[in-house]
């Protein structure tokens, strides 16, 4: 069955190497984090405010799930962490990007922080020198 408007078809979800990084980042993250207190959890989904949709000029119901959430122990968000690959080179994703960082920024009050994907998935040292390097605010 052929679907004329791709984004009503199959969501066939994150890759292998995203998860992995993702999950590397994590593992990284709960290792040497600041705050006890704070955890991380993958595929934070958040449902825009229709108002700030409005706004914005994008769908009433328009919502982003973000790679990882770090959480304190209030279960508010601390940091949005995203992982780039190559699809977000594109035009489309890049405009998604941009939106949910403004959306992060104005309504929630987070930063985004914007990892590499093949950063995440290098060789152990280098991976554990980069992610020093990006999330170092939030580190011990």
């Amino acid at each position: 069955m052929r679907v004329q408007r791709a984004s009503e078809g199959f969501k066939h979800g994150n890759g292998t190497t995203h998860t992995t990084a993702v999950l590397n980042v994590i593992e990284f993250f709960l290792l040497n984090r600041k705050k006890r207190e704070w955890h991380a959890i993958e595929e934070y989904l958040v449902r825009f405010n229709p108002k700030w949709c409005t706004k914005d000029r994008c769908r009433l119901d328009y919502s982003h799930s973000y790679d990882i959430a770090v959480l304190d122990s209030k279960v508010d968000p601390v940091v949005l962490i995203e992982v780039d690959g190559q699809k977000h080179g594109t035009q489309r994703q890049k405009l998604n990007d941009q939106r949910a960082e403004r959306y992060a920024d104005e309504i929630l009050g987070v930063p985004v922080i914007r990892l590499d994907k093949i950063e995440c998935n290098g060789l152990l040292k280098d991976r554990q020198q980069y992610l020093k390097k990006e999330l170092k605010q939030f580190l011990k």
